[in-house]
């Protein structure tokens, strides 16, 4: 099986530290409207998992809100980025090189799987059998929460196209030299999650850069693990 990591991530990581030091306002609006108006003690019992966690800012906020907190990211130099902040500050985490493409935790583990533009970066084959994944290791009424960019963006169609509405090479702005991209619309969406995914919550943003000529798109995805007759 081919893995979901580029390997052009890795020099990225040694080079350019590449990666946001504070974390998705996204999720940081979906973890609160989850859980805050609960207590401490019990945030410990809640399990979240971020794949493609890069060099930590979302495993920061996550550690420092109190869940137990994992991550998982292709790149040893990022999750030794990740090690470091997390040690710096006094804050626990689980983090560990792997492939999400094949998740090294058992069934049914997580209440909460997070995903900030990380999906994105694979084929239409290899994203379905990360979502595929992720729902093994959810339990059940599980959530996910996935960040992944549209098709409305404005570097959709640019570069080598390798697979339906997915490109490398692109030749400019922030996804210049970070492999393949997929930009997803609402149908394909459905398509990834139908039959494995109940409650399914789609929202658009957008926001504007160099004087408003240009737009950078994403869908959010919140999901809940769907279970039909009695499995799991």
């Amino acid at each position: 099986m081919m893995g979901s990591w580029d390997k052009s991530w890795g020099k990225i990581y040694q080079t350019q530290g590449y990666g946001a030091r504070y974390p998705n306002e996204d999720l940081v609006r979906f973890m609160a409207g989850l859980y805050k108006s609960l207590q401490q003690e019990e945030r410990k019992k809640v399990r979240v998992l971020e794949v493609g966690c890069g060099r930590g800012a979302n495993i920061w906020y996550l550690a420092r809100e109190g869940f137990s907190t994992y991550g998982i990211d292709g790149s040893e130099t990022a999750i030794q980025m990740c090690k470091q902040r997390l040690e710096s500050e006094g804050l626990k985490a689980e983090v560990s090189v792997g492939d999400m493409i094949e998740l090294p935790y058992p069934k049914g583990f997580f209440d909460v799987v997070v995903d900030v533009a990380a999906i994105q970066h694979n084929t239409p084959e290899n994203i379905a059998r990360i979502f595929s994944e992720i729902h093994r290791v959810l339990r059940k009424n599980g959530h996910l929460f996935s960040l992944v960019r549209s098709t409305k963006d404005y570097q959709f169609g640019h570069g080598r196209e390798v697979a339906k509405n997915t490109f490398t090479d692109i030749p400019e702005g922030d996804a210049k030299g970070v492999g393949t991209i997929h930009f997803f619309t609402i149908p394909e969406i459905e398509g990834f999650l139908k039959g494995r995914f109940g409650e399914l919550n789609l929202e658009y943003t957008e926001r504007t850069i160099e004087g408003m000529s240009r737009i950078i798109a994403h869908y959010i995805i919140v999901a809940t693990k769907q279970v039909k007759h009695g499995v799991v």
